[in-house]
């Protein structure tokens, strides 16, 4: 069977920074970087992601144009058979990558139909804190609100590289940078 490749290179860097890029872009990072010494954790950060990411970043796009397969197979591959676990465990933590995003996923759309009807627009923190209490505090819309995130994550995987991936990633990055300047421009 013919793997499917990447339509274009702007699709393939997008849907990269896509999977790099997300909701902890927003909300966890700011928040860690104030929490754990501000610009020099900030430095600290920096310096890991262009030595360590970046050499396991060409690492694994080597490995995978080499091998020409998953994840699992690659391994297996381009090392010997007990190279697999180590694919494997790339799948397991995509996986619980995925068990949580999902869930924060979800809180985002409960976050944006409160949005819609006007719920959450509001100054005072303890309301906003019980808006989110009751929300999570039933469990039927909180898993009603996290299958269609994985839902909506279902079809854009479905559609495979170039009609799913690819194609949302030309999407909704540029949507995500349109946000993050609302955001800013909005913080300031």
């Amino acid at each position: 069977m013919q793997r499917t490749q990447w339509g274009s290179r702007l699709g393939f860097i997008l849907a990269s920074a896509g999977a790099t890029v997300g909701l902890g872009s927003i909300w966890k990072f700011p928040y860690v970087t104030a929490m754990n010494g501000g610009g020099v954790f900030l430095l600290v950060y920096l310096a890991f992601t262009f030595t360590l990411g970046l050499a396991l970043l060409q690492a694994e796009l080597a490995i995978g144009r080499a091998a020409g397969c998953g994840a699992v197979g690659a391994f297996a591959r381009l090392g010997s058979r007990r190279w697999k676990l180590l694919g494997y465990s790339g799948v397991l933590c995509c996986f619980l990558v995925f068990a949580f995003y999902s869930v924060v996923g979800g809180w985002t759309l409960g976050y944006l139909l409160r949005a819609l009807d006007g719920r959450v627009m509001s100054d005072d923190m303890s309301a906003l804190g019980q808006l989110f209490g009751q929300y999570v505090g039933n469990p039927v819309e909180a898993l009603l609100t996290h299958a269609l995130f994985a839902g909506l994550t279902l079809l854009v995987v479905v559609g495979g590289v170039q009609k799913g991936i690819e194609r949302a990633g030309k999407v909704l990055m540029p949507l995500l940078f349109l946000l993050m300047l609302g955001l800013i421009a909005r913080a300031l």
